[in-house]
């Protein structure tokens, strides 16, 4: 009896043992799977909060303007054809910031933890439904259903499967916007190119026109020159007029003159017939010459109507009235020339035509410029000289 108590107490020792490396063994595996149960519950809660809690919703309006396909021509188009590219796009595509999944609370933690169907708190097993515990069609208890693990894992993996389908979608799509993307670039650079033609020929057009507005600006600055000449000449017109009406009288009264003098010859011849008196006038055409030399300076210009005002020396109104200043006057024309000044004739800068002079002391004279003599603007205090 004694040696089967000593073998009995040997062998529940050696039992004992084992007992303790088993359940230090069994509590190493328990650690690791609460550890990895751990790790799985926060990567889980971690993922969802990655998945929309629901699919998106477009809550604005639709509203793309479609682009112009018809071909650009010089010719008017307000009504052109217009791609339907926008007809099969769909908005929700964009829609962003809904909210995430949540499962970072208590109540998702518990339902996380829950591996059977409805387990009772209290006694950590399946509650009875109607007297009996809920199993599958195998005989074990349920790990389905509302409220466990497995129904919270369906559902996150049906917002995963949802938003993999949402994405494959816009991948298609962002692969359809690409391709039309592209022909829109083939249109705007082809278009780009005919638009860079189009300048290059409006450059061209524009220093065409440009140069035609010099051309045009020269014509308008001839045109004006041209009527200022015409100007003068009609006012030469006017004063050749006014002076071949003068000498129209002259030649009136000197023709009035030789028919009194015919008939004075005639009475003379009548009472002497022997020594008959043949009288006749003289035809004087008085000509005034000065003498070379300075005869003044230009003390007044009006280029409008080319006309000069002379201040002469009182030499040269001697010359041109005699001594007493009292005489006939004569229009007389004389030279401009400019110290300092080359021309194509030297210094000479044009010819006046003095008309009138003043006879109140001043010693002013009133001359026309000549038309084509002209080299230079004439300018007060250039010399006058015979």
């Amino acid at each position: 009896m004694g040696k089967a108590l000593k073998i009995l107490t040997v062998i529940v020792f050696v039992l004992s043992i084992v007992a303790f490396v088993l359940g230090m063994m069994n509590f190493n595996k328990r650690e690791l799977l609460i550890a990895r149960t751990n790790v799985l519950e926060t990567s889980i809660i971690k993922l969802a909060g990655t998945l929309e809690a629901a699919d998106p919703v477009f809550e604005g309006v639709s509203d793309h303007t479609e682009y112009d396909i018809d071909e650009v021509s010089d010719m008017p188009n307000d009504t052109p054809a217009e791609s339907d590219f926008w007809s099969t796009y769909k908005d929700v595509y964009e829609v962003m910031g809904g909210a995430t999944m949540n499962l970072n609370n208590d109540a998702s933690k518990v339902t996380l933890r829950q591996y059977y169907y409805k387990v009772n708190p209290e006694t950590n097993k399946p509650d009875y439904v109607n007297g009996k515990p809920q199993k599958n069609a195998l005989g074990v208890y349920r790990t389905d259903g509302p409220g466990t693990m497995s129904e919270l894992l369906a559902t996150i993996q049906d917002r995963a499967n949802k938003q993999q389908s949402l994405l494959n979608e816009t991948r298609d799509q962002l692969k359809i916007v690409r391709e039309e993307l592209e022909k829109v670039i083939d249109l705007l650079n082809a278009e780009k190119k005919a638009h860079r033609q189009s300048k290059a020929t409006i450059t061209s057009l524009n220093k065409k026109i440009a140069d035609l507005e010099v051309q045009i600006d020269g014509l308008n600055k001839k045109i004006a020159q041209l009527e200022r000449e015409k100007l003068e000449l009609n006012d030469k017109i006017s004063s050749l007029e006014s002076e071949l009406a003068q000498k129209n009288e002259e030649i009136a009264s000197q023709a009035s003159e030789i028919s009194t003098l015919k008939e004075e010859i005639k009475r003379l011849s009548s009472i002497d017939a022997v020594g008959a008196v043949t009288a006749g006038g003289k035809d004087q055409t008085s000509s005034v010459i000065l003498t070379p030399g300075n005869k003044g300076e230009v003390v007044g210009v009006n280029a409008e109507y080319a006309f000069v005002m002379v201040k002469l020396t009182d030499d040269t109104m001697k010359e041109l009235l005699g001594q007493d200043l009292a005489g006939e006057f004569a229009p007389i024309e004389v030279m401009v020339i400019r110290d300092g000044f080359e021309g194509p004739a030297g210094n000479i800068v044009t010819r006046l035509r003095i008309d009138r002079i003043s006879r109140d002391g001043s010693n002013i004279g009133y001359a026309d410029n000549l038309y084509g003599w002209e080299q230079s603007p004439l300018k007060v205090g250039d010399k006058v000289i015979y």
